[in-house]
């Protein structure tokens, strides 16, 4: 809670400096569209071990604060959320027949920064930019039975398409498609490499947005 305290303050004190950004409120829903995969490891003497999955993805409604200007036919967007995801991965023990089937339930708390710029053709808003997301929590229930390791990083970044449209000076909705730089499989390890999943935890995104 500290941290989202600090990270609304800072949005504040970044309105007052740069006065001709308009401060906001943006509310969004996302719509994981990564696709399921799994992949076999195997163990020392060349047998297969394991069998994990990527199964689905599960995200939650976020809402942030926005900074918005326009010039012209030009415009810039930054927006600032606090969102929550949860995934299962499923994990197949071939080294012990009778065990049945386990799932890795795993949750995150990350701070979403996605930036935009783009043209506005009247109404319409029509943009790209970079996106940056700042892990600040994480838990799961990973067995260290097998091997599997957890190496998350602090920053994963991606991309963003933008289409949006103005209903009037201070009401707008976006629709934007986020594609992710990194996969699932990149947050863990099998015998020190990165697992082999190559899963995007891409998303479609609808949002609205209020601005003064």
């Amino acid at each position: 809670m500290k941290k989202i305290i600090l990270f609304a303050a800072f949005m504040i004190v970044s309105q007052a400096v740069f006065s001709q950004l308009r401060l906001g409120i943006i509310g969004s829903y996302g719509v994981s569209v990564g696709r399921s995969e799994s992949t076999l490891l195997g163990n020392d003497e060349g047998r297969k071990a394991y069998e994990i999955a990527f199964l689905e993805h599960k995200s939650q409604p976020s809402i942030g604060l926005g900074l918005y200007h326009d010039v012209g036919n030009l415009f810039f967007l930054v927006e600032g959320h606090y969102r929550k995801n949860a995934y299962t991965l499923m994990v197949k023990n071939y080294l012990n027949i009778d065990e049945p089937m386990s799932y890795i339930e795993e949750t995150a708390s990350t701070v979403h920064i996605p930036v935009a710029g783009g043209v506005k053709i009247g109404s319409i808003k029509i943009g790209v930019g970079p996106i940056f997301n700042f892990q600040i929590d994480k838990s799961n229930n990973l067995s260290t039975s097998y091997e599997i390791e957890d190496r998350s990083r602090g920053l994963q970044m991606g991309f963003q398409g933008l289409v949006g449209f103005d209903i009037n000076k201070h009401f707008s909705v976006n629709l934007k498609y986020e594609h992710s730089f990194s996969r699932v499989g990149d947050d863990y390890r099998y015998r020190g490499k990165i697992l082999p999943i190559k899963s995007k935890l891409d998303y479609i995104t609808f949002s609205v947005a209020m601005f003064l």
